[in-house]
């Protein structure tokens, strides 16, 4: 057998439900949490500057963080989901210490990237 979350396709929508789904649009970590309920708001001077709302926390900033998100595949398979919380030598950046862990599929996008696992599963096994 194969390990299914090694591939790029699989990857890249595990990665993209984490960043574009989950923190962008949704504000939340994967238990379904506010960002902004557990670490705060964004300044108001940054909130002005980005044109964004101060409890919209997507952590998406010029989009280089989720640029970091790998998903880190185990021979077990299963995997996990890493980021660089630290860029740029930027000491204020640091998510995990403000808004705590926000890598991780919430229920709804794991159900999403289990459908798509689905359909390469049976592919494989009709292949």
């Amino acid at each position: 057998m194969f390990n299914l979350l090694g591939e790029a396709d699989i990857q890249d929508l595990m990665i993209d439900l984490n960043t574009n789904n989950q923190l962008k649009k949704l504000n939340e970590n994967p238990l379904g949490e506010k960002l902004h309920k557990i670490g705060g708001g964004y300044s108001p001077q940054y909130a002005k500057l980005k044109g964004v709302g101060r409890s919209k926390i997507s952590l998406n900033r010029d989009g280089d963080y989720y640029k970091t998100f790998r998903i880190i595949p185990f021979p077990n398979g299963t995997a996990k989901i890493s980021s660089n919380k630290k860029l740029h030598g930027d000491k204020t950046f640091l998510a995990k210490e403000r808004w705590g862990k926000v890598e991780g599929l919430n229920e709804k996008n794991t159900i999403k990237a289990l459908k798509a696992l689905d359909v390469k599963v049976i592919r494989y096994i009709l292949s």
